[in-house]
């Protein structure tokens, strides 16, 4: 954190809040004073396939909680991968505003050296989460990906133990949620968690669920419910359920369609699985009574691609397949069955989550919360914004006024028109010089404002005092918090 000084103040400052907080609930029958925080991350989950969003899959729970709350139609992540898609989700800003160091991933997989530039959130930065905590919020989390906690965009979460959860506490969980929540074993933690929560000081939960990224390798419950009544596949079916991310791309060249539509048939078959723990993490808010103060947070860090432009998973495009992510937010305070339309960021979505608690956000951050869309007013035109935030995919791109420009750092450009185009089959580039002129220069200016911000961090870093001349610069970064 900051100086040791600054930090004993923070911690005093917390303590006193949290009596204040266990005060008020005191006084209020044992309520909080501000709502819980319950975020539900389920990875590589792609928008379309669900229930709610006019998907195939079979999505009660996801879609009871839209029903329940509000479900943005258009919500996008800012990466299509992990690492840096949390640090959006939890910071508020994108992932090139930070630095990075050069990491190799699954060495013993990749023949070739595959070095990963990967960004990193400094220590001296104060997040959405130490905010909640300073106001007296417990921070749990329960991650099946551990990505999320490297990338430093979890300051001050503690993470719930799964191997902790001991035989009468299991019984516990499933004398509400019923025996079935056995096939689940990583979620005991987090259930437990929600069963012994105390009602007298507020808690921001965080569950990452690892399903359904690859390897898409459902329970056999949920397999049995894809049609293999056709002609046989080439291989076992047990070969599919074993190909994890790297291997499935791989074998693009190698399967046929009827192996694609099997593999893409155990996708949603995870997805279904996914929404069955929803189910039982509802149900266990709802038999404590904790739904009613409890805002609730549905979303994914990016989607997924089944050869809609030659290859499946994820990482090396911005195509609809690979950034529209779900997000539906339900609770307290919020007009149930609404549903937006008008693209929104996950850059946006902690100053949004900052507002709906009432917290102040410890500095100025890059997105722009939705608070408006969710109260029903008018909102404030806003670009959305994708990058990776490694070496690989040399391109980002913008999405405004419904049109998505893809731009490479070699300056090359790709322009589509996702309401006359949902598939982007037709770069329309030539066409439109005026519009690429448009978004060039607001994309250009988000690359210009991650570099200033990121030199600012590595000149705290080193020395404690950016050294910037540009004095409108120096004043965001003391909002940032880094000088005084």
């Amino acid at each position: 954190m900051r100086a040791f000084t600054a930090s004993v103040l923070r911690a005093v400052c917390a303590i006193l809040t949290v009596a204040l907080v266990a005060a008020a609930g005191a006084c209020s029958g044992g309520e909080s004073a501000h709502h819980n925080l319950l975020i539900i991350v389920s990875d590589a989950l792609r928008a379309d396939v669900l229930g709610c969003y006019g998907g195939a899959a079979q999505t009660p729970n996801i879609d009871r909680l839209a029903e329940g709350g509000i479900l943005f139609e258009r919500c996008y992540t800012t990466t299509p991968w992990t690492w840096p898609a949390a640090v959006s989700m939890f910071t508020g800003n994108y992932p090139g505003s930070y630095n990075g160091s050069v990491r190799q991933f699954f060495p013993e997989r990749r023949p070739k050296p595959n070095p990963v530039t990967v960004v990193e959130v400094p220590e001296e930065e104060e997040l959405f989460s130490e905010a909640l905590e300073s106001v007296g919020y417990e921070l749990r989390m329960a991650l099946q990906n551990q990505f999320p906690r490297q990338s430093n965009s979890l300051q001050g979460f503690v993470e719930l133990d799964p191997v902790a959860v001991t035989a009468a506490q299991r019984a516990s969980v499933e004398s509400v949620v019923g025996p079935a929540v056995r096939n689940t074993p990583k979620l005991f933690s987090l259930l437990h968690y929600l069963l012994k929560a105390p009602s007298g000081r507020p808690f921001c939960l965080l569950t990452w669920v690892l399903d359904p990224h690859g390897e898409y390798d459902p329970p056999r419950g949920f397999r049995r419910r894809i049609d293999t009544s056709g002609e046989p596949l080439p291989r076992e079916p047990g070969f599919y359920t074993k190909l994890n991310s790297w291997q499935l791309k791989k074998l693009t060249y190698d399967l046929d369609e009827r192996e694609k539509v099997y593999i893409e048939a155990l996708y949603r078959a995870e997805v279904e699985f996914v929404d069955r723990r929803v189910g039982y993490i509802l149900n266990m808010l709802e038999h404590r009574g904790l739904h009613r103060n409890t805002i609730v947070v549905l979303t994914s860090d990016h989607g997924e691609a089944f050869w809609e432009h030659g290859f499946p998973s994820h990482g090396n495009t911005y195509f609809e397949e690979m950034v529209h992510v779900p997000l539906i937010i339900s609770g307290p305070g919020i007009t149930a069955g609404r549903r937006v339309e008008t693209p929104v960021s996950h850059v946006g979505l902690a100053p949004t989550l900052a507002e709906l608690l009432g917290v102040t956000l410890p500095g100025e951050v890059q997105g722009n919360s939705y608070i408006g869309l969710i109260q029903g007013r008018a909102p404030d035109p806003a670009p959305v914004y994708f990058m990776a935030a490694h070496q690989q995919l040399q391109k980002d791109a913008i999405l405004d006024g419904g049109f998505k420009l893809i731009m490479g750092f070699d300056g090359s450009k790709a322009l589509y028109r996702l309401e006359t185009d949902p598939g982007e089959a037709a770069d329309i580039s030539g066409d439109h010089p005026d519009m690429v002129a448009r978004l060039e220069a607001r994309l250009l200016e988000i690359r210009e404002e991650n570099r200033r911000l990121r030199e600012n961090r590595e000149e705290v870093r080193r020395t404690g005092v950016p050294d910037v001349d540009d004095e409108e610069i120096l004043e965001q970064m003391k909002a940032l918090g880094y000088v005084e």
